[in-house]
């Protein structure tokens, strides 16, 4: 974990290794058109201490929740936005401070957060705590019913009740239709290329970020998918998450910042050997 980007305005400050131990629990659903199972899903993240930053070695973050907040100001209007900066100025937040390796990973207590928790909707209320990896751990708040059919096997048919991402206005942004990673449509069956995959953290839009510069072999998602079976082999998703923060010009404690996108964490997954398969099932 840690920051990349292609000039020296930024570097990379912690790299953690993580393992992760993940179980999908099924639960069939038959319906007139066909049969489709529910799945929730278990996923356990353990800090590997000898192929990581010492977890106790503090760091430099943003505010993540407090820069959060200020970005949304300006559009609460003049008196909103003073009286968020009266109250984030009397209570003392900063927008950078020190949390140690494990706490920015893994959560620690916020009281921003804390606050949004207790009063937010609930299809809006964030965790009790502030992490990175903190909604990746334990059992996921997300049920997903996924399709059967080989054509297309274990492509998500509905998450949390819906049939579509809200959050955009059309196609194929709106679109879950896809393998969630643990199985695909065999390519045998469906002689194509072309395979459809959902990760929510992948489903972001970024215009542009200054100096960030990709390449293909260091930074590119794939996946190794065994043509008749349809299991993926091996894969490695690669990502960037970023805080945009907007500018605040009526909040006292970030009145000098610009707009501007700052890079919090590269995160990259691997998977060796995900479904262990018989040779003679390769050919």
């Amino acid at each position: 974990m840690g920051i990349s980007a292609g000039d020296d305005r930024f570097k990379i400050v912690a790299i953690m290794t993580i393992e992760a131990q993940s179980a999908r629990h099924s639960l069939p659903l038959f319906i007139f058109t066909g049969i489709t199972t529910h799945n929730y899903q278990h996923k356990i993240l353990q800090f590997v201490p000898e192929l990581s930053i010492d977890k106790d070695t503090p760091i430099v973050t943003p505010n993540i929740p407090l820069l959060t907040l200020t970005s949304l100001s300006p559009k609460l209007g003049y008196l909103l936005s003073k009286t968020i900066s009266v109250v984030v100025t009397a209570a003392q937040f900063k927008p950078f401070f020190n949390v140690n390796a494990e706490q920015l990973a893994f959560g620690y207590d916020d009281a921003l957060v804390s606050l949004a928790h207790r009063f937010y909707p609930m299809h809006m209320r964030p965790m009790q705590r502030m992490g990175l990896l903190l909604g990746r751990n334990g059992t996921l708040t997300e049920v997903s019913s996924v399709k059967t059919g080989m054509d297309q096997f274990c492509y998500i048919d509905q998450l949390n009740g819906m049939d579509h991402l809200p959050h955009w206005s059309e196609p194929p942004c709106t679109s879950i239709a896809g393998s969630e990673g643990s199985f695909f449509p065999p390519r045998e069956l469906t002689k194509s290329e072309m395979v459809h995959i959902y990760d929510k953290d992948l489903c972001r839009i970024l215009d542009s970020v200054e100096v960030l510069k990709p390449e293909r072999e260091k930074h590119e998602t794939y996946f190794k998918i065994q043509p008749k079976l349809g299991v993926p082999l091996e894969g490695k998703v690669r990502i960037q998450l970023y805080l945009n923060v907007t500018r605040a010009k009526d909040v006292y404690p970030v009145r000098d910042f610009r707009d501007f996108v700052f890079p919090v964490m590269w995160l990259e997954e691997v998977s060796h050997q995900m479904h262990k398969t018989h040779p003679e099932s390769l050919s």
